[in-house]
Parts: structure tokens; sequence; C-alpha cells
């Protein structure tokens, strides 16, 4: 299953990849994105690195469809991953921080709620704190093939 978190900003205000590697860099997450992303162009997985471990998510923007949550923003930034807890680390401080670039909403469609650019922020801190990044989690291996699980 999907996890999802969705960002609405303007699109006027969509930093290139560099400014969001700076954005991750002040805010204290070690993370390190793919600088040949152009992002108002990519669609698909976007690579993320930290400490030598390598996770990303899928990474979408699309024009807003729902008004009245996005507060007049006219972009929709989504950020889908499975179940690798790296990816919900990664996911969730890139969100955040490009929440507090733009000035945008982060919406937690799991929660169904709406989360403050500072909380988020701390929610990722607090995750990425939790153990959940990087030395307390095996590296997520591909399933075995049918014939030798027997």
């Amino acid at each position: 299953m999907s996890q999802v978190i969705r960002v609405y900003l303007n699109g006027s205000r969509l930093p290139d990849v560099a400014v969001w590697q700076a954005g991750l860099t002040a805010h204290g997450f070690a993370f390190v994105l793919d600088p040949s992303v152009s992002l108002p162009t990519h669609e698909g997985y976007l690579p993320v690195t930290c400490e030598g471990i390598e996770t990303g998510f899928e990474f979408y923007l699309d024009p807003v469809s729902t008004a009245e949550l996005a507060g007049g923003r006219d972009q929709s930034a989504t950020f889908r991953w499975g179940s690798d807890p790296h990816a919900l680390v990664a996911a969730s401080a890139c969100a955040a921080v490009l929440t507090a670039l733009t000035d945008g909403v982060f919406f937690d469609a799991e929660g169904g709620e709406v989360v403050p650019a500072e909380q988020a922020l701390a929610d990722a801190r607090a995750t990425r704190d939790e153990g959940l990044w990087p030395a307390d989690l095996p590296p997520v291996s591909p399933p075995k093939p049918w014939w030798k699980f027997w």
C-alpha cells in the first residue's frame, strides 16, 4: 500500500533542486537530492541518499483540483512511497522543507489533516530521531523469487 503526502503550493514559488537541497541542509536534514532533476517537468521516482543509504519516493506536480484545501495555491506536489521506512523519513523531510520554502500547505493524506510547516518539520525530525534513520534499520531487500521459498 502506498503512503502519500501532498504539498499545495504556488507554482511560481517552486524552487530548483539546489534551493531545495540548501533548505534540507539548513533545516538539519542530511538528505542529498539528485541535482540533475528539473522539478517542473519531473514525474516519477526521485532518488535520495543519506549517509550512504539510497532511497527515494515518487514525486509529481499537478494542477490543484481541491481548491478549498489548497488555500489559493495552484500546484500539488505529491510524494508517494511504499513500505520502505527510509523512504518515509526522506519523503516526510523533503515535503516539510518544500512546504516551508514555498509557504505551502502540507497535507497528510493518510491522516487526512493539514499540518503547519513548522509542525511538519518537527514531525520529520522526530521520525528521523526515533531510530527510523538509518543505522537502526536494515536495508530493504527485494522479495525472493517464488521458487526460493522452500
